[in-house]
This record gives structure tokens, sequence and C-alpha cells, in this order.
């Protein structure tokens, strides 16, 4: 019996020391990390909620002697994620729709677009994203809103920036955007007739 009850307290204490060093190995992980335990749950959380795609639809516009004249909308998928990285890395050190939108109709061209239009001088016009980037990213705390004379500047916080070390010290930040042709998007004609492109 009392030897039962040795082997009993030697495996405890066995499976005490285990867990403590267990818990030793952990505590050293998290002490390593340049980021709090709260820091990365919330940056993980908001990369799980960016890292998706964006559909964007853009004027497809020929130039000729005649003037210019569009041609169709097209629609294009890119990563949101992918897209706002890219235009941080570009050194703004604020948001803004008509920026992000110009700035990713130029990884358009980096990737063929438009296709087949090498007889003319085409490029793309006005665009519109499917979400609200703006909101998102102020909900996010990764921007904040300074009111200025006559508009609103969404001004990257020191969170956007600790984000994006977060982004690359975890190797998630890509060299450039993919971007994912969907095709030609429905269109009317003067008549409000819907003309299959």
């Amino acid at each position: 019996m009392e030897r039962t009850i040795n082997i009993a307290v030697t495996q405890e204490k066995s499976r005490r020391l285990e867990l403590e060093l267990e818990l030793r190995k952990q505590k050293e992980i998290y002490e390593r990390s340049p980021f709090s335990p709260s820091e990365e749950i919330d940056f993980r959380y908001i990369y799980k909620m960016i890292n998706k795609p964006l559909e964007l639809v853009s004027d497809l516009w020929a130039r000729s002697k005649q003037g210019d004249r569009r041609i169709r909308k097209e629609a294009f998928r890119v990563s949101y994620f992918g897209s706002i990285i890219y235009y941080l890395n570009k050194g703004y050190n604020n948001y803004a729709d008509y920026r992000y939108i110009g700035k990713v109709k130029e990884t358009f061209k980096e990737n063929g677009f438009p296709k087949d239009m090498s007889d003319t001088d085409a490029y793309y016009g006005d665009t519109k994203v499917n979400h609200d980037i703006a909101m998102e990213l102020l909900t996010f705390g990764l921007t904040k809103a300074v009111e200025k004379v006559g508009y609103i500047e969404y001004q990257f916080t020191e969170k956007m920036y600790r984000f994006h070390y977060w982004l690359g010290y975890n190797n998630l930040i890509k060299d450039k955007i993919d971007v994912e042709y969907l095709g030609p998007v429905e269109t009317k004609d003067k008549s409000n007739n819907i003309i299959k492109l």
C-alpha cells in the first residue's frame, strides 16, 4: 500500500513538472514576441476580417483623334488586405478613396490589363468599389477621422503601423497585388436598355 502511494505521489510530481515546463515554454514564446497578447488577438482578427476578395468595376475608355469614348465596364477582383498594404507601402499616411482606387488601377496595368486593346490607347476611368473601406479601417482603429476645412481626412494611426509590422513579422505581406479579371459587366444604352457585353 505504501509503495502504491509513493508511486502515485511520484507520478503526480512528474505531471506537475511537465505542466510547469510547458507553461514556461509558452511564457517564453509570448515574452519573445514584440507584440502583446492582446495585440496578437486583435491583429489576427483584423487580418481574418480583411483577408478577403474585393470587387471593383471600372469604365474602360479608348483615346482617339475624335475624342475619348467609353467602351464598356469591366469587373476585377483583388485582395482587400493586399491592396490596403500595397497602398500603405506607397508611403501614404492617410486613406482616401480616390487615391486608393488610383493605386489599384495602376496594378491593373502592371498585370497586363486592359487585354486585347493593343491597337488603341485604352485606359480605365471611373472605378467603383463594392465596400466601404474608409469606415472599416476607422472601425478597426487603423485610421482616425480628422476634420479639415471642408472635408474629413482618414489618417493612419499608430495601430496601422503596428499592424503592418505584425504582418511583416508573420510573413503575410506579398510584393504585389494579384488581379483577377471577372469580365465585362452589363451596361445600359441611352434608351436605358440593358446591353449584355
